[in-house]
């Protein structure tokens, strides 16, 4: 099953693709803040422009204010690990704007459609597999290569999560701080509690 992506949420054109990853370039909200967002949207489009003249077969969707999402058709895993293993070190070329100079620390996150995923959860996988390579500290994480329970849990609760946020299922409560020695109270603390049956 292929996917049209004039549906999609990640701003595709019409393309059929099997392999969806985000790019996340590290650290860079610190050097946003430090040029600006005009010339930090500048070096996301050069780093745009880059994964599109590394892998010409591929189609950028949403760029972030830090990442970078991509899709492409399928092929063997050994050949795309090497594709993309090829495009973090393209990315990780030094980035000159205005005389600002960024050198990109690139994370990815790759998933790879196996029977009839679709692309929301595709890209929810990618999301799990970057999450899990900036922890582990590595560059690629391919969503298969995760515990398959752990993921299947943390992908249900962030949609059940979005889901009791739209639907207002969120109750905010408020814990008072007390003073012990003058019996005050000094301060209180916000509590979001989310009533679930589990």
């Amino acid at each position: 099953r292929t996917v049209n992506f004039e549906v999609s949420r990640s701003g595709f054109a019409s393309h059929t693709a099997d392999v969806f990853a985000i790019v996340e370039i590290q650290r860079f909200a610190t050097f946003r803040q430090m040029i600006g967002t005009r010339c930090a949207d500048r070096v996301m489009q050069d780093l745009r422009r880059r994964i599109e003249a590394t892998i010409s077969r591929c189609k950028v969707g949403r760029i972030g204010r830090s990442t970078i999402e991509f899709a492409l058709p399928s092929e063997p895993r050994d050949r795309l690990t090497s594709t993309i293993g090829a495009l973090v070190g393209v990315l990780e070329k030094r980035v000159v704007i205005d005389g600002a100079c960024f050198d990109p620390r690139p994370v990815i996150g790759i998933s790879r459609r196996s029977g009839n995923e679709d692309e929301g959860l595709l890209f929810d996988q990618a999301a799990a597999a970057l999450e899990d390579a900036r922890s582990s500290h590595v560059t690629l994480r391919w969503a298969e290569d995760i515990d398959s329970l752990v993921q299947a849990a943390d992908l249900t609760l962030m949609r059940d999560l979005a889901v009791a946020i739209e639907t207002d299922s969120l109750a905010l409560h408020y814990q008072p701080k007390l003073n012990t020695r003058s019996n005050q109270i000094v301060a209180v603390e916000a509590l979001l509690r989310w009533p679930r049956a589990d």
